[in-house]
């Protein structure tokens, strides 16, 4: 249905509405007050009842005589003692790794630094020189002036043992 549609049943819904106000209206001429506004209070609920049939009363003896079932207790082992908990682990911490020795170097920044690899350079020759980019790029770099200040011992040792050979 359209937007349309719903208006004019809307609309006709209203006249018939109005037709029969105006037809009652005019049966009960006198005018009735506007009804007050009260807060809707629920009707007590009834209280449930419940009818529960008795139980069957059984009268006379019973055909056999009732015997009690004997009473029977059950026993449960019985432990002699708590059970045994195992040894606490014992944490030993790793043992300290030797210490790798102390190598000094001729360089402490990075302008002496790029002297010595200018020195070993033209010592090894371009042949063996080109050993030393390799060193730098095993250490995780690309350039000479990367090279961090704890780097330096390791590049140095790197550079001597190409020297030597």
């Amino acid at each position: 249905m359209s937007i349309e549609n719903n208006l004019a049943s809307i609309a006709k819904s209203l006249e018939t509405i109005a037709a029969l106000l105006a037809s009652k209206q005019s049966v009960n001429p006198t005018p009735v007050a506007a009804p007050i506004a009260t807060a809707h209070v629920p009707a007590p609920e009834a209280p449930i009842v419940a009818h529960i049939a008795p139980a069957p009363v059984v009268t006379g003896m019973p055909a056999a005589p009732f015997a009690p079932a004997p009473l029977v207790i059950p026993t449960v082992p019985v432990q002699s003692a708590a059970p045994v908990m195992p040894a606490a682990p014992v944490f030993v911490p790793p043992p300290a790794q030797a210490a790798a020795p102390v190598v000094s170097v001729p360089f402490n920044d990075a302008k002496t630094l790029q002297n010595y690899v200018v020195s070993a350079y033209t010592a090894m020759g371009p042949e063996k020189g080109q050993g030393i980019q390799q060193v730098i790029v095993s250490l995780g770099h690309q350039n000479i002036n990367e090279l961090r200040l704890d780097q330096y011992a390791t590049f140095y040792q790197a550079v001597e043992a190409m020297r030597a050979s």
